[in-house]
Order: structure tokens, then C-alpha cells, then sequence
């Protein structure tokens, strides 16, 4: 699924950038969407000691869905 992330879900390393900024989800949840941290770097997220299998949480309100 694609989604449109409207904020920077309140991580630092994506203050930086302009939303919205359309990425793929890597596991739909509950009450909002796992982005993998490929998908945050193809975007121009910054990270710091962060393990390459890492997801970033973004909650319902934080994003829109554009495409399946």
C-alpha cells in the first residue's frame, strides 16, 4: 500500500523535510502503518544508530492512503 505521510510522525530525523511525502508500507497495524526505514532514507530521512530492519510508526491521522 501507499500513503501520503502528512508530518513527520514526530521523528526527528524528518523534520527537514516538506510533507506530504508518498512512501510504500511494509506492514499495515491497528491504528496506523509500519515504514520501513529504506523507504524513510529514499525520502531524505536522516537516522542515527539505527538497526536496517527498523520500521518507523506512523498513526492513522499522520497519513492519507494513495494506491494499493
Amino acid at each position: 500500500m501507499r500513503v501520503e505521510l502528512l508530518n513527520d510522525g514526530g521523528y526527528d530525523g524528518l523534520k527537514h523535510l516538506q510533507f506530504p511525502l508518498e512512501v510504500e508500507v511494509c506492514k499495515e497495524c491497528m491504528r496506523g502503518v509500519d515504514v520501513h526505514i529504506t523507504e524513510i532514507l529514499r525520502i531524505g530521512g536522516r537516522y542515527f544508530e539505527v538497526d536496517a530492519e527498523s520500521t518507523y510508526y506512523f498513526l492513522d491521522y499522520e497519513y492519507r492512503v494513495v494506491g494499493e
